[in-house]
């Protein structure tokens, strides 16, 4: 809720996003009271015994998918169950409104390619930013890519530019964040075929806000946010 409210006082966005708030954390709510009676329940019925929590108490799989400002260009996967809430094939789904998956051994690309220093998604991800992670190996497409983030409110968006283990597509005279994906963790986490091309939008929240395949999408996403 902050990015939203924060967005909204500095006048970037309409107050019709806050609306959003109830639209994305009531199915939760709800699906928790539900998971805490069927708790509840087992707990009398055994008598004060124990009482085994599944692992969706871990909340990992709590999700947005109902909400009406994701936007993607793919279509949803089958075998994943779409109510929201609470739902623990989310956990590692990676969809428009999952939580954003970790990705560790990310090697950053210096002007002068020194350093063998790694680094992450969770320490790239902002609190006050949007990441947009490209998944990418055509120059074209990320350029296009930033040219949309270049359009939008200063300092809202930071970009990461993923780079597959010997690809070279490092834009040039744009200032980007390229980090190169060389144990594959990040394709992984994020079901990046090989060969494809996906960007996705990871929320100041750290929630998968858009997963499209190129600049066009993302365009599509962050006007949902700013109109």
């Amino acid at each position: 809720m902050g990015w939203k409210l924060s967005l909204v006082l500095k006048d970037l966005a309409p107050s019709k996003l806050l609306d959003t708030y109830q639209e994305e954390r009531i199915p939760v709510i709800a699906e928790m009271l539900n998971k805490t009676t069927e708790l509840h329940k087992k707990a009398v019925s055994s008598g004060g015994g124990e009482v085994k929590r599944g692992r969706d108490m871990h909340q990992l799989g709590v999700n947005y998918r109902g909400s009406s400002i994701l936007h993607t260009d793919f279509g949803a996967d089958d075998s994943v169950t779409e109510y929201p809430g609470y739902n623990i094939e989310s956990e590692t789904a990676a969809q428009a409104g999952d939580r954003a998956p970790e990705a560790p051994g990310l090697k950053p690309l210096v002007a002068n390619d020194a350093g063998n220093q790694h680094t992450s998604f969770f320490s790239i991800f902002s609190p006050s930013k949007h990441t947009v992670l490209i998944f990418s190996d055509s120059k074209g497409e990320i350029q296009a890519v930033l040219a949309v983030l270049h359009r939008l409110p200063k300092d809202i968006t930071q970009s990461v530019v993923v780079l597959s283990k010997g690809e070279d597509a490092r834009p040039e005279g744009v200032h980007t964040l390229v980090v190169v994906d060389d144990d594959g963790h990040a394709r992984r986490g994020y079901k990046i075929r090989e060969g494809e091309s996906v960007i996705v939008v990871v929320r100041p929240d750290g929630v998968v806000g858009a997963r499209v395949r190129d600049a066009t999408g993302v365009g599509a996403y962050f006007q949902k946010i700013f109109a």
